[in-house]
């Protein structure tokens, strides 16, 4: 399902800040080396477990790039929780009543709490928490809500969707579109703030529509990285968990079982069995890789329709507004970079789709695991020319 939320660009200059004002300002050295030690554990996090967010940091401004980092990281954190029946587990859950799941989701609805409401000015020892609360301190646009819904999406997965499975593809682009299409929104936002791009902001409000195109776009990419994701991750899950996350739908049109592939990615088929059961699980890939482009598809169209209203707008707002005819002339393409990069996240999903179908979707081909190098390139490429 498609997410419907707008930016409403009027209201966001009041937006969250109303509930912030009991922030200090303006902040102590203290304070400045907590904000520097956050940047540099969330750099090296985004380092060592997303390269790909690493490299695409460098394409957002440097006023709104810490903040950014952080959504990028809380994302890290939350799809690392997981839902372990170790004996630990149950012996936390006999003693306090909860699982070591709430307790987590806990920790973070918490944190964001200190985070977004005013007045709790104690250090928050935590370097996404300590970003987040520094951009809103510099005012820019973070919505609480979003950050909210990524956490309903994960934990709604890991107690109900990660026991049963996924039924069919639309549960998994509902599961997309609650994490990833969430993420895209977040970051839409925070690349609106008035402070960034004034202009942009500016274009929005003189023509509203394009809020709506702009927020299909980032829906369906959204959806189409969270299938691709779910791809990648599967054979962590099959080994590490015993889970297979494909839709059953899917697998049962193309006869092949659960049992069937935790024997396959663990090494027990032999012979024609494994023949088989790889084929089987082929084309299963390819069915569920044809969804996640798909979406990509769609997004390119709405995003060419969103360029080509873009220089309409511009032509009708010619005569009479000379500051976004003047701040226009430096955007590439006619296309603000706050209304494109957010797009960019996208990229290293289109390069897994290519790569998973130049391997004629075995999901075991080695291949797949080595280091993209064609990122750097790609991602230039696309911000250059404006392209999805």
């Amino acid at each position: 399902m498609l997410g419907t939320r707008r930016f409403h660009v009027a209201a966001r200059r009041l937006n969250v800040h109303a509930i912030h004002q009991q922030f200090t300002s303006p902040p102590d050295i203290q304070y400045r080396q907590s904000v520097v030690k956050a940047r540099t554990d969330c750099t090296e996090m985004l380092n060592k477990f997303d390269k790909s967010s690493y490299l695409l940091a460098h394409y957002i401004p440097e006023p709104a790039r810490d903040t950014w980092m952080a959504i990028r990281c809380f994302l890290l954190e939350v799809n690392k929780i997981s839902d372990s029946n170790t004996r630990a587990n149950s012996q936390f859950r006999a003693n306090v009543g909860v699982g070591l799941l709430d307790v987590k989701f806990k920790f973070w609805e918490e944190l964001l709490q200190k985070v977004f409401l005013g007045g709790y000015q104690k250090p928050l020892g935590e370097p996404v928490a300590t970003l987040l609360r520094d951009g809103i301190n510099k005012e820019l646009n973070l919505d609480m809500n979003m950050f909210q819904q990524i956490l309903t999406s994960r934990l709604h997965y890991l107690k109900n969707t990660s026991k049963l499975g996924f039924k069919n593809m639309d549960e998994v682009c509902s599961y997309g579109e609650g994490i990833y299409s969430q993420s895209n929104y977040l970051t839409q936002r925070l690349l609106l703030s008035p402070n960034i791009s004034p202009s942009a902001v500016e274009l929005l409000e003189q023509a509203p529509f394009l809020e709506t195109n702009l927020t299909e776009v980032a829906a369906h990419l959204g959806q189409a990285t969270g299938v691709a994701t779910m791809l990648i991750g599967l054979k962590y899950y099959a080994t590490t968990q015993n889970h297979i996350p494909l839709p059953l739908d899917l697998m049962a049109k193309h006869d092949l079982s659960q049992e069937q592939l935790l024997r396959l990615f663990n090494g027990y088929l032999e012979g024609t069995d494994l023949a088989r059961a790889s084929e089987q699980l082929s084309n299963v890939v390819f069915d569920v890789a044809t969804c996640a482009n798909d979406h990509i598809l769609t997004a390119r169209q709405k995003f060419d329709q969103l360029k080509q209203d873009i220089g309409q707008v511009l032509d009708v707002e010619q005569a009479h507004n000379e500051f976004l005819q003047s701040r226009a002339q430096n955007w590439t393409k006619k296309v603000p970079d706050v209304l494109y990069v957010p797009f960019m996240s996208s990229i290293p999903t289109q390069l897994y789709l290519s790569k998973l179908e130049k391997y004629n979707f075995d999901i075991n081909n080695g291949n797949l695991q080595s280091k993209d190098w064609k990122l750097a390139w790609k991602s230039y490429s696309n911000y250059s020319r404006r392209s999805i």
